[in-house]
């Protein structure tokens, strides 16, 4: 992913301004999110910890879902009356834990770290309103989510659960398409600076991980990722 995320950057970054006004705009942001796949695996190893609490010692914390990311946004473009360009966005939503219990006299280390780090490139339409101080927008594109897998589950010889997570170490990647629609409002405007806040939605379908061959919470079907939802962020503007 970092290869597509500097290639992408470096095309954002040199967007051709051809003797127009020229934006370039910088934001964080925080939405919820729910990767429901990865969730229910988070579910289903948390039940196999629980199972491990009741008949050893120690304790390893359950894992916290998936359910919110905080990311960043750099966009460029061009002003016409109506401002339009390119905008890259890439954010992240992380979970973990780890420690051991003792069964029998012998110990078991657990550890387990989710992450899913996501990328987006595509170009968007901004209709100011009110002289700029208040704005709708739309954009859409390439959607690159990644997942990161790390867990080690070791069991005892002759435990019979429903469920054993998978211990290994892997990253999988999909391809798909995006959407959001957002509004913006300035806080603070200057001729060539405006600092703001937005709110927006963004649509992102499931797609399989690569191959369909993931299957983290043993229903028996191929893991895939799909992202809808809100997000509220800041962010400052400059235009030349």
């Amino acid at each position: 992913m970092r290869r597509w995320i500097f290639a992408l950057l470096a095309a954002v970054i040199t967007f051709p301004g051809l003797g127009l006004g020229i934006s370039t705009g910088v934001s964080l942001g925080w939405g919820p999110v729910d990767p429901v796949d990865i969730n229910l695996a988070v579910g289903a190893i948390n039940g196999a910890l629980e199972y491990y609490s009741t008949l050893g010692t120690g304790d390893v914390p359950p894992l916290r879902k998936l359910d919110q990311a905080i990311g960043l946004r750099v966009s460029q473009g061009l002003d016409l009356g109506i401002g339009f360009g390119l905008e890259l966005a890439v954010f992240k939503a992380e979970t973990s834990t780890e420690g051991a219990f003792q069964v029998d006299g012998d110990t078991y280390r657990i550890s387990a770290s989710i992450a899913l780090r996501y990328a987006r490139f595509g170009p968007w339409v901004y209709f100011p309103l009110f002289d700029g101080f208040l704005g709708i927008g739309i954009s859409g594109g390439i959607a690159l989510p990644e997942l990161r897998y790390l867990v080690s589950f070791p069991i005892p010889d002759g435990w019979e659960l429903s469920f054993v997570p998978l211990s290994d170490e892997f990253e999988a990647r999909a391809l798909s398409f995006y959407g959001t629609a957002f509004i913006r409002a300035a806080v603070i405007r200057f001729p060539g600076f405006s600092l703001g806040l937005e709110i927006g939605w963004h649509l992102q379908p499931v797609v399989l991980w690569e191959g369909g061959t993931i299957d983290l919470n043993g229903d028996g079907k191929a893991d895939g990722i799909g992202l809808v939802g809100f997000w509220l962020g800041g962010g400052v503007c400059i235009s030349f």
